[in-house]
């Protein structure tokens, strides 16, 4: 059975023809495998903040931010936008926001 028939074909994303197939997880948990497995390997360098993240270190940024935005009321169904250039701020926001919304 293909993944388009597992979800009734109503898919928001597809698999081309490459040899690996897709994980089916979601960004908070490739996050969380990711950290559990590498856990001191570098997942984030923001040279110009001079600011250095292992997967351990990201991971718990990301936990706090995305608790602070359930804290603050967000709901599912609501937009969060992030507008900013390339600071660890935004990527931190961006994986929250992800990681945040299994919970709802």
């Amino acid at each position: 059975m293909t993944i388009e028939q597992q979800a009734g074909g109503n898919l928001s994303y597809s698999q081309g023809m490459g040899a690996s197939p897709l994980a089916g997880l979601t960004v908070g948990e490739l996050l969380d495998r990711t950290a559990a497995r590498f856990p001191e390997n570098p997942a984030l360098i923001v040279r110009h903040q001079n600011k250095r993240y292992t997967y351990r270190e990201f991971l718990r940024e990301v936990e706090r931010a995305a608790r602070g935005l359930l804290r603050l009321g967000i709901q599912k169904g609501e937009r969060v936008g992030i507008w900013s250039t390339n600071y660890t701020e935004w990527v931190v926001t961006q994986f929250a926001v992800a990681k945040s919304a299994p919970s709802w």
